[in-house]
């Protein structure tokens, strides 16, 4: 029924160091932190919030396509930002776009 989704990806190396940083020790310690410095101080779920960015070129919108082409070109390049800010009680704000300015604003 989905043939005609489905695709095939070639995996991407991940360095062994970060591979193995992520193991049920790691989590337990994590939760037990975050158990001694929120929940035990009072912090509320609606007042926590986690944001992550990710850049990428205009030109490469839309789906990923299973090979990847290269080109040479300048490191230079424009990019576009989308900030995405989630809160711990399940909420999410709209995202933040960003492009490249117009203007340098100066302070006064």
């Amino acid at each position: 029924q989905y043939c005609d989704e489905v695709q095939t990806h070639w995996s991407r190396p991940l360095a062994t160091e970060r591979a193995k940083a992520l193991n049920k020790d790691v989590v337990v310690h994590w939760y037990d932190l975050i158990k001694q410095g929120v929940i035990a101080k009072g912090i509320k779920p609606e007042n926590i919030y986690g944001m992550d960015e990710s850049g990428f070129p205009p030109s490469d919108q839309g789906v990923q396509r299973a090979k990847v082409q290269h080109k040479a070109g300048s490191a230079n390049h424009e990019n576009v930002t989308v900030l995405v800010t989630i809160c711990a009680d399940g909420t999410a704000l709209k995202p933040t776009i960003i492009f490249k300015g117009q203007h340098i604003l100066k302070n006064n």
